[in-house]
């Protein structure tokens, strides 16, 4: 697209996106400003409702750009930050660092835990 850019997405990151042909991300929105004039009475129930809302302008200018179905989107809103977890193409990735409600987007990576280790009638603990 030709709008400016808001938000830069690492090189290798799109790399991996190209590699993979889809990549899980997060990407941080914009937490909700209230509108001029709005008062500071909204309720828990009315922010989340207006954060849907951010959620859902965000995908569906997603899935009208690129050609992804809402399932392999795979969105998920995210409960402890405002933000949304996706799988982007490369290209849908390009497009979301464009958009106004984009703050950050990181790649979804979810190191393996370490192993637990349990004592064994051996001696030292193994996995």
């Amino acid at each position: 697209m030709s709008r400016e850019s808001k938000v830069t997405v690492p090189p290798e990151l799109i790399e991996r996106a190209i590699e993979a042909g889809r990549l899980p991300v997060i990407v941080r929105l914009r937490p909700f400003t209230p509108p001029p004039g709005a008062t500071d009475s909204a309720t828990d129930m009315d922010r989340q409702g207006l954060f849907d809302g951010v959620v859902a302008r965000v995908t569906e200018r997603l899935l009208e750009f690129g050609h992804s179905s809402s399932a392999e989107l795979a969105t998920k809103p995210l409960l402890s930050v405002p933000g949304v977890a996706l799988q982007v193409t490369a290209d849908e990735l390009r497009e979301l660092s464009c958009y106004p409600e984009v703050l950050a987007v990181h790649e979804d990576d979810v190191s393996p835990l370490l192993p637990r280790t349990h004592p064994t009638e051996d001696g030292p603990s193994r996995p």
